[in-house]
């Protein structure tokens, strides 16, 4: 720590939760907001690459995490309870969510993917752990180099 920071990135509008770097390739991390979106970032560019914004929530992200296994793949939870996978390469929606139902659902506060194991694992404001079966995320299906070069389209 040099007491200098290297840059500053704008876009959220409120306050931001978690930043992650991607795994496979350290020019690209993900934020998420109170904003109600997760982005995308370039370390080269102060603007976000792409807004990830579930079309019907409307309340905050409070963890955003990558996959350990596939370079574009990221999970977020949100106060509304939901958890959701979503490909970088596909951004429109998510192609997995689970919601919680009825008129106060718990807000998921935390999302973590397992590197041993094909699952994804949430915590909530009312301290439960969910522990969720992943399909199709198992194992790494492409070289490290491949992973890096796949966020660059």
């Amino acid at each position: 720590y040099t007491e200098q920071y290297m840059d500053t990135y704008f876009g959220h509008h409120g306050p931001v939760y978690k930043v992650r770097c991607n795994p496979y390739n350290p020019d690209y991390f993900l934020s998420c907001s109170y904003d109600w979106t997760g982005r995308l970032w370039n370390l080269n560019h102060n603007t976000s690459k792409m807004i990830f914004s579930p079309p019907d929530l409307m309340d905050q992200i409070n963890d955003i995490e990558w996959s350990p296994n596939t370079s574009t793949i990221f999970s977020l939870v949100a106060n509304d309870g939901r958890v959701e996978l979503w490909n970088c390469l596909e951004p429109l929606a998510p192609f997995v969510s689970d919601y919680q139902t009825g008129p106060n659902p718990i807000p998921r506060t935390a999302v973590r993917f397992s590197s041993t194991s094909p699952v994804l694992v949430t915590g909530n404001a009312g301290g439960i752990v969910e522990v969720f079966r992943l399909t199709g995320l198992e194992t790494i299906q492409l070289s490290e180099d491949q992973q890096k070069k796949k966020l660059d389209k």
